[in-house]
């Protein structure tokens, strides 16, 4: 897309960035964390680039609101579990994410945060478990790094295809 459609991502991230700033890199990391919403995160990423942030500002605000948004999504469930409809409808939405959970512990968020599987899904799964919020809290701060690399990874291919 952005061989061909280059002129058109830089106009809309420029745009996009001189309006939201840094904040729009935050909030497009924190909505899809926050609510699984079908929207691609690392989308923000390009935008910051080539909307003119720099490396570490676009890494700093994308971490910051992935993780304030997974722990808004981890505190939603855990309220929301509480109700037993809510907490049946929980169940059935959700039987494959607490599986993961209960097999492989916090290493299934953490490979939520590191990987494209779904983040969102892995910190609402351990709100319905009732994961205690500091371990994964200190898991989820393996978005930095994955965040980190993704965007280098961006950048180093829109620096080839010039």
């Amino acid at each position: 897309a952005s061989r061909y459609f280059k002129g058109y991502l830089e106009a809309w991230s420029t745009s996009f960035i001189s309006i939201t700033g840094e904040m729009g890199v935050a909030l497009g990391f924190f909505l899809p964390a926050a609510f699984t919403l079908p929207i691609p995160p690392d989308t923000f990423l390009v935008a910051g680039h080539l909307g003119g942030l720099p490396f570490w500002t676009i890494t700093l605000w994308a971490s910051l609101g992935s993780i304030l948004g997974g722990s808004l999504g981890f505190f939603l469930v855990r309220t929301l579990a509480t109700k037993p409809k809510i907490r049946r409808w929980l169940d059935q939405k959700m039987s494959n994410s607490k599986g993961f959970i209960e097999r492989y512990g916090l290493l299934a968020l953490g490979l939520g945060a590191m990987t494209p599987l779904p983040y969102s899904i892995m910190c609402w799964a351990c709100g319905a478990m009732g994961t205690r919020w500091i371990p994964f809290l200190l898991v989820s701060l393996l978005r930095i790094p994955r965040i980190g690399v993704y965007l280098w990874i961006i950048e180093q291919t829109m620096t080839q295809i010039g």
